[in-house]
């Protein structure tokens, strides 16, 4: 009769230890979960300027918009595109800006868009590089050049202004390449001021 009342007791201690030692286990794992979401190390995220070049914040809400004109390379040009007088877009009209638009010129209106080089005095003019594929994504702004003697052009980048240009204003700026055979040959960020024309 001792023993059953003293056996008794113990039966449920064991137990309930059991659910005490699984609990405290769980305590201390929430714990821990925790301390590491909070005071773990954060790792920044790195992006790599020369992969994307990062949108300007919007200033339009237009969905049609007109970026003909001329565009002028401005403040630090690379020593390499020092001979580029001008990128020549007068023939965009309106662009709708929400929808991916891809514009192929035709050779009839190709001289409408084109890089014309600097030309020398009293030399022979310098060839044109005519823009074989225009590409929109709102104002995500890529271009390709035909080749000239082997060399080529390609763009990509951003309108940083894509309503209400006014002269001077600094609308385009993203990465230049320059291509010989295909191959790269020069590239550097560029920044364009906007001209429309007389």
């Amino acid at each position: 009769m001792n023993e059953s009342f003293f056996s008794a007791p113990q039966l449920k201690r064991d137990p309930l230890g059991c659910a005490s030692n699984n609990v405290t286990r769980r305590i201390w794992l929430i714990l821990l979960v925790l301390a590491g979401c909070v005071g773990g190390e954060r790792r920044p995220v790195v992006i790599h300027a020369d992969t994307v070049t990062p949108e300007p914040p919007a200033d339009t809400a237009d969905t049609m918009v007109d970026p003909g004109g001329f565009y002028f390379l401005t403040d630090s040009v690379p020593p390499w595109a020092a001979d580029i007088d001008v990128l020549e877009l007068t023939g965009l009209y309106f662009i709708s800006v929400p929808h991916d638009t891809t514009i192929t010129p035709p050779d009839t209106a190709k001289f409408l868009y084109h890089i014309l080089l600097k030309s020398d005095t009293g030399g022979p003019p310098p060839p044109d590089f005519h823009l074989t594929q225009l590409v929109f994504h709102g104002r995500h702004f890529k271009f390709v050049t035909a080749a000239m003697d082997s060399v080529s052009y390609d763009f990509d980048g951003y309108f940083r202004r894509f309503s209400k240009l006014r002269p001077e204003d600094v609308a385009l700026s993203g990465r230049l390449r320059k291509l010989r055979a295909g191959r790269t040959v020069a590239e550097g960020d560029v920044r364009f001021r906007y001209f429309e024309g007389e």
